[in-house]
């Protein structure tokens, strides 16, 4: 029996963190809008799951993560990668390596994993994500603009200004090509 755990833990405000947990590791993320003024956590599995250490971590990642002092590759085991291609693990991998406050380009991470022609690839991967948020898919943008993100590009810019890659004052400038991205990657 699934049961839900809510948690005011972690995260950016106004974003909720679902975090779907089987057999002690996160199966899925699913990150929505929260209107209310604390921060959302939502551990859903059985009870066991909501007990693990892997949860406990997760949360205490989440907290550090909204605190800008956390370590990108505490996630580790945390997450259930079983169901990806190789390629797309391998994608995933480097996507973990783009730094808090950092943006790539679909193209130079596609270059990453050797062909700039991996570029719609990653775009792919990144809509597909089972782990926004542990896997920073919302540092990947288009070379002049945001790009899209699947749990909305609302919840990407607060992100993205969350960690200074994106100033407030952009996130409401809009250009024709979409939000004006402050890159600070090389």
């Amino acid at each position: 029996m699934k049961e839900k755990l809510y948690v005011l833990a972690g995260g950016v405000q106004g974003i909720c963190n679902e975090l779907h947990m089987h057999e002690g590791r996160i199966k899925k993320v699913n990150l929505t809008l929260h209107e209310g003024s604390g921060l959302c956590v939502k551990v859903i599995g059985n009870k066991k799951d909501l007990l693990s250490p892997q949860a406990k971590r997760a949360l205490v990642w989440l907290r550090s993560y909204q605190e800008k002092s956390f370590d990108p590759f505490l996630v580790g085991d945390l997450v259930d990668r079983a169901e990806l291609t190789s390629l797309e693990k391998k994608a995933l991998v480097e996507m973990a390596k783009i730094p808090f406050g950092q943006v790539k380009t679909y193209g130079e991470l596609g270059c990453d994993l050797g062909s700039s022609n991996y570029a719609r690839f990653i775009g792919s991967v990144c809509r597909k994500n089972p782990f926004p948020l542990f896997i920073p898919c919302h540092r990947v943008v288009k070379a002049h603009a945001m790009g899209a993100f699947t749990p909305g590009v609302q919840i990407k810019e607060r992100l993205l200004a969350h960690e200074g890659a994106l100033s407030p004052r952009d996130a409401n400038r809009r250009t024709a090509n979409g939000i004006q991205i402050r890159r600070i990657s090389a």
